[in-house]
């Protein structure tokens, strides 16, 4: 902590330098890291055809729940943009910003009403993120139990 003083040497108060800094950095090194793994996550399920057994099927489940509908959304605003409904810009740009409202409204929808129709079977929501999580919690068991088996029975 710095203290700061007037010219006459009363004291007016005090300034903390301590670690704020390291605090942004930390922050920043974190966000890059997961912006490097999503990168890379992506890249993998895009390109899930190029991936061995089971993997490829894991890939192809996230990109079919995941990266289509976000690649679809991004059609739909591209598509808008270049339709001319008016001869006003703003009032396509407001006419793109709603039909893409609309695309996001029509995804929740979807998701909700999955999520109630297992609760009428006496699921609850805590089923849907189960179906969503548990690909790749079994990719990653593979992974390691062919990790563990290539170290136990490797040769010299």
């Amino acid at each position: 902590m710095t203290e700061i003083y007037d010219s006459s040497g009363n004291r007016i108060g005090s300034v903390n330098s301590g670690g704020d800094g390291f605090i942004l950095a930390f922050i920043c090194v974190i966000g890059y890291l997961i912006y490097h793994l999503f990168a890379r996550a992506w890249e993998k399920v895009t390109n899930w055809q190029t991936l061995e057994l089971p993997y490829n099927y894991i890939a192809a489940f996230y990109n079919y729940i995941v990266v289509m509908p976000i690649k679809a959304g991004i059609d739909i605003s591209h598509w808008f943009d270049l339709q001319e409904f008016t001869k006003y810009p703003n009032l396509n740009t407001t006419i793109t910003v709603l039909g893409v409202l609309l695309y996001i409204g029509s995804i929740i929808f979807i998701i909700r009403s999955i999520t109630k129709i297992l609760g009428y079977f006496g699921h609850e929501a805590k089923v849907l993120w189960l179906i969503f999580i548990t690909p790749s919690v079994l990719g990653g068991i593979w992974f390691i139990f062919l990790e563990l088996s290539n170290w136990l029975f490797a040769t010299m």
